[in-house]
């Protein structure tokens, strides 16, 4: 092979991997305030706070497989400050694998994997969208990770 066709071969090469350079976008310091305020509003209870950082045409797919809106997911959520699961209020459970896939300066999505109860573990997407000026969690989705032998 002469050099013209390797120097061909490897511009080709790193040609296939430029869009994904140009995806890895830093992770903007307002994505992370709101995702952890978010979250911390999860864990305690906080309704108005959950609310003002979820889209109004938010979305989940919950582990057990059911879908509920923001109306229903608020409503949850509000249920955890009247209605303490046993213990008290849990502090935050460990993420694993979380990782994060930013676009065009407006849309994260997050990814990662926790324990959940019955010993098992689950696999979690969330989408943000920058809505506004303010970032939002538009969409979330949970599943059990079965382990196929």
């Amino acid at each position: 092979m002469n050099n013209a066709a390797r120097i061909a071969r490897i511009a080709f090469a790193i040609s296939l991997f430029l869009p994904t350079i140009a995806l890895a976008q830093s992770i903007p310091s307002e994505f992370e305030h709101a995702k952890v305020a978010r979250l911390e509003a999860l864990r305690t209870g906080d309704a108005e706070t959950y609310a003002r950082y979820t889209s109004d045409n938010f979305h989940v797919t919950l582990l057990d497989g059911h879908v509920e809106n923001k109306e229903i997911a608020v409503a949850r959520v509000a249920k955890i400050k009247t209605n303490p699961p046993a213990g008290g209020i849990q502090p935050p459970v460990k993420r694993r694998e979380e990782k994060f896939d930013a676009y065009n300066g407006d849309t994260v999505v997050e990814y990662w994997t926790q324990d959940v109860p019955g010993g098992q573990e689950g696999r979690f997407t969330e989408v943000w969208v920058k809505e506004k000026g303010a970032w939002i969690c538009a969409a979330a989705h949970a599943s059990i990770v079965t382990m196929v032998h």
